[in-house]
């Protein structure tokens, strides 16, 4: 055998391995376009609704509890979604049932368990607070259990690329928060209430959907739960957990420090800018991210490190 036509055979393989994925990369990342498109514009629809609606201070209060939702959310949960890209590939032709058990089982386990000390810190708690934001406060478990849970389908279709339907649940979250917030707020007369109210309703409804959908294709049982699954996923997630926690205290901050020292007013003011700062910058990247992820975990399966390197 002639070894120099034996490597250039090599070359041409791997250079069309290459050029598949890539192109596959690229398929992806046009069928997420909308997701972020769609969210951006009505995002900054939403900054410029509620800035005119409400007062900074309710302003101020709402992101306030968003951003502790979120926090919450990053802390107990985030390394459970970064698990479930990273072994899904692993899993996807052996034993998903499993995978989609545990991960499931893990999180029911993780968030309901935040949302009781939640509670009971508010209702034990609530001196510490002033009365206006210990009254929206409450709202608190209600918008980590349905964000949390939103985040939770959108990881699994993330991960089985399914980038149509992922759109599919960005876009009309984003139209049905901000109407339902407008419909709380205008007709009902709720104030920073109905905009949280309006986040709950949205990315509740969508993790109910998708997750009985999933439920009924994988048929998980408790019998199913596995524990070595659930080693590796907390083995591979929590380390990471460390780098978020310090990208999220960077991000957000600022919003407790203005709130120690101005009150909820001055986060309502800076809060409605750096949204629109945020949503021009960190999109491209996030859209980047999106497809290409998935792709590179698939890659690496299957073909090995040097070829997900080259990608």
């Amino acid at each position: 055998m002639n070894p120099l036509k034996t490597t250039g055979s090599n070359v041409t393989t791997h250079n069309n391995h290459l050029e598949n994925n890539t192109k596959q990369t690229v398929f992806h990342l046009i069928r997420y376009l909308p997701s972020v498109v769609v969210p951006s514009v009505f995002g900054l629809l939403a900054v410029a609704a509620y800035t005119r609606i409400l007062s900074p201070d309710e302003y101020g209060v709402y992101i306030l509890v968003f951003t502790t939702a979120l926090f919450l959310q990053v802390f107990s949960l985030n390394w459970l979604y970064q698990s479930i890209l990273r072994y899904y590939e692993r899993y996807r032709n052996d034993d998903l049932t499993a995978l989609f058990t545990t991960s499931l089982v893990l999180f029911c386990g993780t968030s309901l368990s935040i949302s009781a000390i939640l509670l009971f810190v508010l209702f034990y708690g609530d001196c510490l607070f002033d009365r206006r934001f210990g009254k929206v406060l409450f709202y608190l478990p209600l918008v980590y259990l349905s964000e949390s849970g939103f985040k939770f389908i959108l990881v699994y279709l993330r991960a089985m690329r399914e980038s149509l339907r992922y759109s599919f649940h960005m876009s009309v979250n984003a139209m049905v928060k901000l109407a339902a917030a407008l419909a709380f707020i205008l007709l009902f007369r709720y104030r920073a209430e109905g905009i949280l109210l309006g986040l709950a309703i949205a990315s509740g409804a969508a993790f109910l959907w998708e997750a009985l959908r999933m439920v009924r294709r994988w048929q998980p049982s408790l019998r199913r739960f596995s524990r070595k699954q659930s080693g590796k996923m907390l083995r591979f997630g929590l380390p990471l957990l460390g780098l978020v926690l310090l990208n999220l205290v960077l991000s957000v901050s600022d919003r407790y420090l203005l709130q120690a020292f101005k009150g909820a007013a001055e986060v309502g003011i800076y809060s409605a800018g750096y949204r629109v700062a945020e949503t021009a910058v960190f999109g491209i990247v996030m859209f980047l991210n999106l497809a290409a992820f998935p792709v590179l975990i698939h890659v690496f399966e299957a073909e090995g490190e040097d070829r997900s390197r080259a990608l």
